[in-house]
């Protein structure tokens, strides 16, 4: 299946993203990843390309009120290049949407 790697920055740091970004992609029926990441929050987003375009709108229209997004940049990939079928490199601040159960100690996340 098709779907986006998509990178975000502006003030997303310490705002919600990760849990919102996640509410998002269950919303519009994708799986992938979320990594908040010193440069901004990096997603890979996996489903239907319709589906993935409704969702790069709302992460701008619906963002958290603390957030400020500056720039939301998205590549296209097709299915080889999708890496959200492993777990093998996620660190702490990643988290995967689709997937298992599991959230971050401190509460900040959330998977399915």
């Amino acid at each position: 299946m098709p779907g986006a790697r998509i990178h975000i920055t502006g003030v997303v740091q310490g705002v919600g993203m990760r849990p919102f970004v996640y509410r998002e992609a269950v919303a519009h029926n994708l799986g992938g990843w979320v990594l908040t990441a010193g440069d901004g929050v990096h997603i890979e987003a996996i489903g239907a390309r319709e589906a993935i375009n409704s969702f790069v709108e709302a992460l701008s229209a619906h963002a958290p009120a603390a957030s400020r997004i500056e720039r939301v940049l998205v590549a296209w990939m097709d299915a080889a290049d999708a890496t959200c079928e492993g777990t093998e490199g996620r660190d702490a601040g990643e988290d995967q949407v689709g997937g298992p159960a599991a959230s971050e100690p401190d509460g900040s996340a959330e998977g399915v």
